[in-house]
């Protein structure tokens, strides 16, 4: 499952990236508002990149029920786990900026 295995590389950059553009929105927020307002809407823009990947995941997952994906499951809810551990991370961030 060599494209279930990049969605996996992918989704942590796609959290990294939301997460910088989030510290860099609230690093900005009195400074230079419209530079922090590009850098929030990078944010969510990233979240909604990984969400589009844990889509995908998911549907490459479900593609092939008869198979069995005990290794990539297991390997998904670990990777899952850490990933609503970020973006958790990074939507506190957002609201931090939005206040």
């Amino acid at each position: 499952m060599k494209a279930f295995n990049e969605i996996l590389e992918h989704i942590p950059e796609e959290l990294e990236d939301a997460e910088e553009y989030a510290r860099m929105a609230l690093h900005y927020k009195h400074e230079n508002r419209a530079l922090a307002d590009t850098y929030a809407e990078l944010a969510k823009q990233e979240l909604g990149h990984e969400d589009m990947l844990h889509s995908m995941a998911h549907a490459l997952l479900a593609e092939h029920p008869e198979d069995d994906h005990g290794w990539a499951n297991h390997i998904w809810e670990w990777e899952c786990g850490k990933a609503t551990d970020k973006r958790s991370k990074v939507k506190v961030m957002l609201e931090m900026y939005r206040k």
